[in-house]
């Protein structure tokens, strides 16, 4: 290689450097994820409004929702305390901080109301139930994660999410366990299988979002259960939505 070649080459990766630099002190990270593109959060259900979320159940478990006038107390960002993450998150204490930051937005904590979901449980370990939208809600942009806050119930059922794919499939993605008390937020990296192209117009990420599933666990003891739910969010790159001029301006802004 020429020296002219080599000092072009270098001048080339210098340029892209500062790109990368630039990119990550705009945007926080969410997920662990380093942003090298516009992530952008897109709130699944606006509860303030008179949103209608309901109850199907594969057994014969009954239950009811209700509005109610509560929100959980947002994390100070320089702590991780009332953080509930899927496990792989768990040992990446700077993601959860930026985390919780991030939930300290103005436009995401004016969310006063939470979705309260009464179930009767009869024969714990053989129901599970799912609280969605009476029709799918779709995610726009490319989906890097979802989390939601919730009260903990105390006992070891499973919360999980669900989504329906371009093929017409369920996606079941396990968030965790709601053996804990008061709020917490459980999030989950969306898998990278699950970035498929709509097979109708060939356009990437067209996932729905289905609901929440509640799956029951056989040594807890029958009786009612509540589900409070806020701010279920879903952390998507929509950068190819974008003017390419609006991305490259983006990055040096």
């Amino acid at each position: 290689m020429s020296l002219s070649s080599r000092c072009i080459w270098s001048l080339i990766v210098t340029i892209l450097s500062a790109q990368t630099v630039l990119a990550e002190r705009a945007i926080p990270s969410w997920a662990g994820i380093k942003p090298a593109k516009p992530y952008d959060f897109f709130l699944i259900s606006d509860f303030n409004n008179d949103v209608r979320w309901r109850i199907l159940s594969d057994h014969a478990m009954q239950g009811r929702t209700v509005l109610a006038d509560m929100k959980p107390s947002l994390p100070d960002p320089k702590s991780v305390t009332g953080m509930e993450t899927n496990a792989m998150y768990r040992q990446d204490a700077d993601y959860a901080i930026q985390s919780a930051s991030n939930f300290l937005r103005a436009d995401l904590a004016d969310q006063e109301k939470s979705l309260v979901a009464s179930l009767f449980i009869s024969h714990p370990g053989h129901e599970s139930m799912l609280l969605g939208p009476i029709d799918p809600v779709f995610l726009p942009g490319h989906c890097k994660a979802i989390s939601v806050w919730i009260k903990g119930v105390g006992k070891k059922h499973t919360l999980s999410a669900v989504f329906l794919l371009p093929d017409g499939k369920n996606y079941e993605l396990e968030m965790g366990k709601l053996d804990f008390k008061g709020w917490g937020r459980l999030e989950s990296k969306i898998p990278v299988h699950l970035q498929s192209r709509d097979p109708n117009n060939l356009k990437r990420y067209s996932m729905k979002f289905v609901g929440f599933k509640l799956t029951t666990w056989f040594r807890e003891e029958p009786g009612l259960t509540q589900l409070t739910l806020n701010l279920p969010i879903v952390l998507a790159d929509r950068s190819e939505e974008r003017n390419p001029f609006e991305l490259y301006q983006s990055i040096w802004d």
